[in-house]
């Protein structure tokens, strides 16, 4: 990666998100991917994590073939400098393996080395954001508990909403995160999303003393299955499609919450995590 020793960022932490789901398959990295684009039109130095360790799929996303990737960085093989790759628009990448199993469930040392360097790069973005592993294994866990904001991704599916429960329950009481951002996915329109917001929010109110704040919902939209066929995002793709208006919306959001609460000046929530 070039210069990245001397390219500093404002002096601020970066907006550090956790994309993640109880399930796979409800577009989790789909919405990572587009996000960041949607980032980089704002003016925001950009860094995508995949943190699926052992079924790489940013990369592929972005139609990029990196060199190196999270397994030569836990070998000691190569820095997290090293394994950076360029994506579309500026975006940098930090992928993730391929088909290594023993990646997919890594030790607590080699979690907090993985969080230690990631450490190190929060001068040098404004915003990193970070695909997780659908479900809760440790890293998921570990990654999301990271974070200034979980983004859970769901859908109306009635499996789709009971794990996003449980991994909002595990992450409460394992790593006493409380408070949520909830988009839905590839709904009908905005009245059937809220339905599954609420339907979510008070089993959470319940049950385990958590916040799920409503972010907004993607709807159904064929252009956004062609554009993952082509291994680009919507939003570059088809910019003026539903799927990408409603996106531009979440990413705007997720901006003004970040003024609003004043985390300009915060210092990251790594530390919740490396103590």
């Amino acid at each position: 990666m070039t210069n990245m020793q001397t390219k500093k960022r404002r002096g601020h932490a970066p907006l550090l998100i956790a994309v993640t789901s109880g399930k796979g398959g409800v577009g989790k990295t789909t919405m990572s991917v587009n996000l960041a684009v949607q980032f980089v039109k704002r003016g925001r130095k950009v860094l995508v994590v995949d943190g699926d360790l052992g079924l790489a799929n940013v990369d592929i996303m972005f139609g990029v073939q990196p060199e190196y990737n999270f397994q030569h960085l836990l070998t000691g093989e190569k820095s997290i400098e090293d394994i950076i790759v360029k994506g579309p628009s500026g975006i940098d990448i930090l992928p993730a393996s391929s088909g290594i199993s023993e990646l997919a469930d890594i030790s607590a040392d080699q979690q907090m080395h993985v969080l230690h360097q990631l450490e190190a790069l929060e001068n040098h973005y404004d915003v990193i954001l970070i695909d997780t592993a659908a479900g809760i294994g440790s890293s998921v866990l570990h990654f999301a508990a990271s974070a200034q904001y979980v983004l859970v991704v769901v859908t109306h599916e009635p499996t789709s909403l009971a794990d996003s429960y449980a991994l909002i329950k595990v992450l409460r009481q394992k790593h006493n995160v409380r408070r949520f951002q909830l988009v839905v996915n590839s709904t009908e329109g905005e009245s059937a999303a809220l339905r599954v917001y609420q339907t979510l929010s008070d089993i959470s109110d319940n049950f385990i003393d958590v916040v799920i704040d409503y972010l907004g919902c993607i709807p159904r939209d064929k252009n956004v299955v062609r554009s993952i066929s082509q291994q680009r995002p919507f939003v570059d793709m088809f910019p003026s499609t539903q799927a990408s208006v409603a996106l531009t919306g979440l990413a705007d959001a997720l901006l003004a919450k970040r003024s609003r609460v004043g985390y300009e000046d915060a210092p990251i929530f790594w530390s919740r995590i490396l103590e």
